[in-house]
C-alpha cells in the first residue's frame, strides 16, 4: 500500500476538524501507522475517541484495540493540547469508560460490536471467552463469534471453531469446527490453516489426511505461524504427507525455532546431535536444548541434562545433569535404562557424598521403573549400608523384585536371606525354591547349596540321587566343594553307585583347589590302593598339605605315617609333634597315640605325667582304651598317685565296653577296697565328667 501524500493527510485534518467520523477514524489510523505523517499514537488515539463518540463503529474498535495494548486514553502533553487547540469539532465532552484498561477496551469492543462492526464481535467474543475485561462468558462470546461469522469474519470463524473443538459454549461438534477452519482457511487465514493441519493429521472432524495436512500446514508456515512450520518439520522428517527430507524440515525447525518456538528448538537440536539434515554439532544441539529448556520444555531440560551427563556440546557436569534430569522424572519421560547410565555415571564419579546420593535417586527411579540392574544395585545399597543405612528388609525387597522377574543374581541372593532370615522370615522351602531358580539358570553356588539341602532334606524332601546331580553340575563347573562332596558320595555309594576311580578323580580336583578335607581323603586312597595303586609316597605329599592347612586328621594320619616309616622313614619325633598338633585339637586318636608314645619313651622322653594327660584327653572323647591305659596308671599309681577307687571306677568303664581284662582287675581291687570305697567309685564311674576332673 503506498503511503499517503501531505495534501491527503491535510485534506483529513480539515474534514477531521469538521466533524466527519470517517476522516477522524482514517486520520487517526494514519497517525497511528505512521503513513505519510510522523507516527502518533496519542494523537491517534484523540481522534479515534472523537469518530468512537461519534458512533464511527471502525474507530470504536481501533480505540479498543490500543487500549487493550496498554495504550492510554488520557489528556495529551501540553504541547500537544496546544497544537490541537481549536481543532476537535465541537462541544460535547468525550465518553470516558471506567476501570482497567481491558474493561474500557471491552467497553468499546461492544459499543461497535453492537454497531455490528465484525472486528469488534470478534475481539469481544475473544474478551468473553477469555475473561479478559469481562467476566467470563463462553455462551455470550459464542453468540458474538457467531454474528461476525455470518459477515464473512475469518478470525472469527476460526475463534468460533475453536469453540466447537472444545465444547465452549455450544455443544462440541469436531464436524462443525472443521467445517469453521475450513472456511477461514479458504479465506487465507492462517490460524485456521494450522487449524485444519491439525484437524487432518488426527483425523477429528475429516478424514485423516497427512497430505492434507502437510498442505495446510505449508500455507500457515508461509505465513510465518511457528507452530505451522513446526508441524510440518514433523510431517517432513518422519516422510508423512510429504516426501521425507532432513535438510527441508531442518529448515522448517529453524524458521520455527528463530521465532522462540521451544518445541522447534529441540527437535532442531535433535538433529543437530544426530547430524541428520544438518552437519552433526553438539554445541549447536547443547545451545538449542538450552533454549527450549529455557522456554519451560521437558524434553529438553532432558536432553540438556543428558548432553552435560556425557559432556557432549557442554562441559560434563554429573551434578548439573542430575538436577535438570530429576525435574523430568515426574511425568514419565525418562526411560528407566537412561535413569540407570546417570546414575552410573553419578556413581563412577567420585564426587563425594553428594553425588553418591543422587545415584541413588536415579538407581532407585529405574527400579521402580523395572530395570533389573538398578532393583539389585538397591539390593545392595541396602545390604552394604555405605549409602543409605543398611537395611536387610528393603535388600530383601528388592532382591525379590529382581529375582521374580528372572535375575540370578538376585535368586541366589533372596534365597540365602529366606536360608538365613536375613530381612525376611526364616523359610528353608522357600530358600530352596529360589536356590533351583538359581541353580537351573546355571549359577554354581547354588546348584552346590541345592545339592546340600537335597542331600540333608532341608526345604525339600531328602534326596540322595537328586543331591549327586547337583553336585556333578557344580562339581563340573568347577565348584571345589561340590567336587569334594560329589567325591564323598562316590567313595561311600550314596545316591549313585560305590566307585573308587569317579571318588578318587574328584578328590584329586578338589585337593588341588586346596581344599583340605579332599587332601586327605585322597591321601588315604593313595595310601590304601584304592582307585589305583597303592602309592604311600603320594599319599604323604596329600596327607602333609592337608595337615599344614591344619586338619587336624590329616595330622594324624601324616604323624602315623612317620611313626611306622609309611611313604617316608621312621621318624618318631616328628611322629610324636604331629600327633601333638593333632590332639590339640581334640583328635581322640592321635591323643592316645601320644599317651602312648609319652608312655613308652617313644620320639619323646618317658614321661608318665604327660602319658596320664593324653590318656585322659582321649577319654574324654569317649576311647575306652583310654580308659583301660588310666585304670593301669591309677591302679599302678604311675603319674598320678595310686588311687584304688580311680583304677575301679576307670576298670568299670571299660569292663562296660566288654573288656574282659578290665572286668577281671575290677574285681580283683575291689576285694582290697572298703565298701565306701566301692560306693565312691560307683559315683563316679557313673558321671564321666566328674571322674575326668578328679
Amino acid at each position: 500500500m503506498a503511503s499517503a501524500k501531505p495534501n491527503e493527510i491535510k485534506q483529513l485534518r480539515e474534514q477531521a476538524k469538521q466533524g466527519k467520523p470517517q476522516a477522524q477514524y482514517l486520520l487517526a489510523l494514519k497517525l497511528a501507522d505512521g503513513d505519510g505523517v510522523k507516527e502518533n499514537t496519542p494523537e491517534a488515539m484523540l481522534w479515534y475517541q472523537q469518530a468512537a463518540d461519534n458512533g464511527f463503529a471502525p474507530a470504536q474498535n481501533n480505540l479498543a484495540v490500543l487500549l487493550a495494548d496498554g495504550h492510554e486514553a488520557k489528556s495529551p502533553k501540553k504541547s500537544l493540547k496546544e497544537k490541537m487547540k481549536g481543532l476537535l469539532p465541537g462541544k460535547k465532552k468525550p465518553e470516558a469508560p471506567t476501570g482497567s484498561a481491558d474493561e474500557q477496551a471491552v467497553h468499546w469492543y461492544r459499543r461497535a460490536a453492537d454497531r455490528e462492526d465484525p472486528h469488534a464481535q470478534c475481539n469481544l467474543g475473544y474478551r468473553l471467552a477469555t475473561g479478559k475485561g469481562a467476566e467470563q462468558n463462553a455462551e455470550e462470546a459464542v453468540k458474538w463469534y457467531r454474528q461476525a461469522t455470518k459477515q464473512g469474519h475469518p478470525l472469527a470463524m476460526n475463534n468460533l471453531g475453536v469453540m466447537y473443538a472444545n465444547g465452549e459454549g455450544v455443544e462440541a461438534s469436531e464436524r462443525e469446527a472443521a467445517k469453521l477452519f475450513q472456511q477461514a482457511a479458504d479465506k487465507n487465514c492462517t490460524l485456521s490453516q494450522f487449524n485444519m493441519g491439525v484437524m487432518c493429521v488426527h483425523g477429528r472432524g475429516v478424514r485423516k489426511d497427512e497430505t492434507a495436512a502437510a498442505k495446510w500446514f505449508g500455507l500457515a508456515a508461509k505465513a510465518g505461524h511457528s507452530g505451522a512450520q513446526f508441524a510440518l518439520g514433523l510431517l517432513t522428517a518422519d516422510g508423512l504427507g510429504v516426501n521425507k527430507d532432513n535438510e527441508e524440515a531442518a529448515r522448517l525447525y529453524r524458521e520455527a525455532a528463530d521465532q522462540g518456538d521451544a518445541l522447534a528448538q529441540n527437535n532442531l537440536g535433535v538433529l543437530y546431535a544426530e547430524g541428520r539434515g544438518v552437519q552433526q554439532d553438539s554445541k549447536e544441539a547443547a545451545r538449542l536444548y538450552t533454549q527450549s529448556s529455557e522456554a519451560g520444555l521437558t524434553e529438553a531440560t532432558q536432553n540438556l541434562g543428558w548432553k552435560k551427563a556425557l559432556g557432549d556440546g557442554v562441559e560434563c557436569d554429573a551434578i548439573g545433569a542430575h538436577e535438570l534430569l530429576a525435574q523430568t522424572t515426574e511425568i514419565g519421560t525418562m526411560a528407566p535404562m537412561e535413569m540407570f547410565t546417570l546414575a552410573s555415571q553419578l556413581d563412577s564419579s567420585g564426587g563425594g557424598e553428594t553425588t553418591e546420593e543422587a545415584a541413588v535417586h536415579w538407581y532407585a527411579k529405574a527400579a521402580e521403573g523395572g530395570h533389573v540392574e538398578s532393583m539389585v544395585k538397591m539390593a545392595k545399597i541396602y545390604q552394604e549400608g555405605c549409602i543409605l543405612p543398611a537395611d536387610s528388609s528393603y535388600a530383601a525387597y528388592w532382591f525379590n523384585e529382581a529375582a521374580k522377574v528372572g535375575d540370578t543374581e538376585a535368586q541366589f541372593a533372596i534365597a540365602v536371606k529366606y536360608d538365613t532370615g536375613d530381612g525376611v522370615p526364616q523359610d528353608a522351602a522357600e530358600a530352596a525354591q529360589w536356590y533351583q531358580s538359581a541353580a537351573e539358570a546355571g549359577n554354581i553356588e547354588a546348584q552346590f547349596i541345592l545339592g546340600t539341602m537335597f542331600e540333608n532334606g532341608e526345604g525339600l524332601p531328602q534326596n540322595t540321587e537328586q543331591a549327586a546331580a547337583w553336585y556333578l553340575q557344580a562339581a563340573e563347573a568347577g565348584n571345589l566343594h561340590a567336587q569334594f562332596n560329589l567325591a564323598t558320595f562316590y567313595d561311600q555309594g550314596i545316591g549313585v553307585e560305590q566307585n573308587d576311580i569317579e571318588a578318587l578323580k574328584w578328590y584329586k580336583q578338589a585337593a588341588e583347589q586346596g581344599v583340605a578335607e579332599a587332601q586327605c581323603n585322597l591321601g588315604s586312597m593313595y595310601r590304601l590302593g584304592r582307585g589305583g595303586a597303592t602309592d604311600e609316597a603320594t599319599a604323604v605329599e596329600w596327607f602333609t598339605k592337608a595337615a599344614d592347612q591344619g586338619l587336624a586328621r590329616a595330622q594324624y594320619n601324616l604323624g602315623e605315617m612317620h611313626h611306622k616309616g609309611h611313604g617316608v622313614r621312621v621318624d618318631a619325633l616328628e611322629a610324636a609333634q604331629l600327633y601333638r598338633t593333632a590332639a590339640e585339637q581334640g583328635h581322640a586318636v592321635a591323643a592316645i597315640r601320644l599317651a602312648a608314645m609319652f608312655d613308652q619313651g617313644i620320639g619323646v622322653p618317658k614321661d608318665d605325667t604327660e602319658a596320664v594327660k593324653w590318656f585322659k584327653e582321649a577319654a574324654g572323647h569317649g576311647l575306652p582304651e583310654a580308659e583301660l591305659f588310666l585304670a593301669h596308671k591309677y591302679e599302678r599309681g604311675e603319674g598320678v598317685p595310686q588311687d584304688d577307687v580311680m583304677a575301679y571306677a576307670y576298670y568299670s568303664r571299660s569292663a562296660a565296653r566288654g573288656n574282659k581284662f578290665a572286668l577281671s582287675r575290677k574285681e580283683d581291687i575291689a576285694r582290697l577296697m572298703t565298701p565306701d570305697q566301692v560306693a565312691q567309685a560307683q559315683a563316679l564311674y557313673s558321671d564321666r565328667d566328674q571322674l575326668l576332673a578328679a
